[in-house]
């Protein structure tokens, strides 16, 4: 499939706001206008590339006196690859930027008043520990392409990513060339999965950990061909651990993994083991293909230790993690605290999760249930437990937000990757009676517009010292 005609049209506009994906919007003629590498306030001739059903996308040309924070983008993949879409602001201008956002996100429901004031950062370039790459076709169909899914919906080709580590940088680069030799054999099974011919290589996503330098790379692939052994055994002489697995993924649509019925992922190993380590705050976390863990572990490590030094202004209180995954914000907490429950929809999560505890003999449960039908269950066993949610991008499902206030918590620690979900969510508790008591900001994905929060919500009638009493017992009936 060709890239879309760009069109001729170029006029000048100025942007208002930030939108979520980073783009500077503006409404012209009734219609929404996102324009990329604009910024709100700036006064820019644009060219408008392309007239979706809904709104128009443009691309900056210039600007009648460039804003202070503009400056040239450091890669030069920005423009087709769009994984970076503040590359063109410099620190203070993406700092500016995210925290407009989030009080644009937070303004529409009337809690504009909670902002922080700065975002927490890490100094750390190559801060990605992680990547995803898409796997297509050239144009004549002749060869694999392999890349990023850009903006537009094609996969872009990145030798050089900046925002990688190094060593997953070499790694990149040796496993595309590879693959894309072998693909050119006559009698090759190695192919792409489109959606034309559903059958072959899909996406290669790999790890590194921050902590042992080692790597654990996945193809996900719809059958096995005996080139990936191959090629396996020409990646094991990198230097360092590499764990390579094969993950078979037959399901139609853009899903990278395909999970049974418990939320588990099969894989079959090509060479090293199963699971590469990490470690945060002297805390091991085994990782295995297909497990969430965070891809910039720095940052990480601090929105952990601020979220063990909310729960301990609870001490005393149960600790409550809901979408506690592989167990990161749980075991941070049994450290601290004797009882911790970490609840988990995805079961191979909460055995991995289970398994991190026995490796580092910390003290938790962890329950494989959908939150919102466990919860009730815990109303009126525990006595004001201290809840923690980090749910997906879209926010807490429907009656969560209630089942949790039924279990009538001294607080609850929300984390968020999504400001506008999370402020949708703030502003039910809020009218429920909730106070929000603090909001901080971490920037997780530099260059990008994402921002994790961690917000600090009290009901209004604050749980007195004397009501705490020890919590019952572990078993649920």
């Amino acid at each position: 499939m060709s890239e879309p005609k760009q069109l001729k049209e170029a006029v000048w506009v100025t942007p208002t706001e930030w939108g979520p994906k980073g783009e500077a919007v503006l409404f012209r003629e009734k219609r929404r206008m996102l324009v990329w590498e604009g910024i709100p306030n700036e006064r820019a001739y644009v060219r408008i590339e392309h007239n979706g059903q809904n709104q128009d996308y443009a691309q900056f040309i210039h600007a009648a006196a460039n804003d202070k924070n503009r400056t040239k983008p450091s890669c030069n993949h920005y423009y087709r690859c769009g994984g970076c879409p503040l590359m063109h602001l410099n620190s203070a201008g993406q700092h500016k930027a995210k925290l407009e956002y989030l009080e644009l996100c937070l303004a529409k429901h009337s809690l504009q008043q909670y902002v922080p004031q700065t975002i927490w950062a890490s100094e750390q370039e190559a801060f990605r520990y992680q990547f995803k790459l898409a796997v297509g076709e050239t144009q004549d169909f002749k060869n694999l392409r392999i890349g990023v899914r850009n903006r537009q919906g094609y996969i872009s080709p990145i030798q050089n990513c900046l925002v990688i580590t190094p060593r997953l940088r070499a790694l990149q680069k040796k496993v595309a060339h590879l693959l894309i030799q072998a693909s050119k054999k006559p009698d090759s099974e190695i192919r792409a999965y489109t959606q034309q011919r559903p059958n072959g290589l899909r996406y290669i996503v790999a790890r590194q950990s921050r902590y042992s330098g080692d790597i654990l790379l996945t193809f996900v692939v719809t059958s096995y061909a005996e080139e990936y052994q191959e090629i396996a055994d020409k990646l094991t002489t990198i230097e360092g651990t590499m764990s390579i697995s094969l993950h078979f993924n037959q399901e139609r649509g853009n899903a990278i993994f395909s999970r049974d019925e418990n939320g588990r992922i099969g894989f079959r190993m090509l060479a090293g083991p199963q699971v590469i380590e990490e470690k945060v705050n002297d805390i091991t976390y085994r990782i295995g293909a297909g497990d969430f863990f965070q891809v910039n572990p720095d940052v990480a490590t601090r929105l952990q230790q601020d979220v063990i030094a909310l729960a301990n202004q609870y001490h005393g209180h149960p600790m409550v993690d809901l979408y506690c995954g592989v167990g990161f914000f749980t075991l941070g907490l049994a450290r601290h605290h004797s009882t911790v429950l970490g609840i988990e929809l995805l079961a191979g999560a909460v055995e991995r999760a289970q398994e991190n505890a026995s490796l580092n003999g910390l003290r938790s449960k962890f329950i494989s249930s959908p939150v919102q039908d466990i919860l009730p269950k815990f109303q009126n066993k525990w006595i004001h437990p201290f809840v923690i949610v980090d749910p997906a991008r879209r926010g807490l499902e429907s009656g969560v937000i209630e089942a949790i206030i039924q279990m009538n918590p001294s607080a609850l620690a929300y984390i968020s990757c999504s400001p506008k979900n999370m402020a949708r969510d703030l502003e039910i508790f809020v009218q429920k009676g909730w106070q929000i008591k603090s909001i901080q900001a971490y920037d997780m994905i530099p260059q990008s517009s994402h921002t994790e929060c961690l917000v600090l919500l009290e009901p209004t009638s604050t749980v007195s010292q004397s009501n705490r009493r020890k919590p019952r017992r572990w078993i649920l009936r």
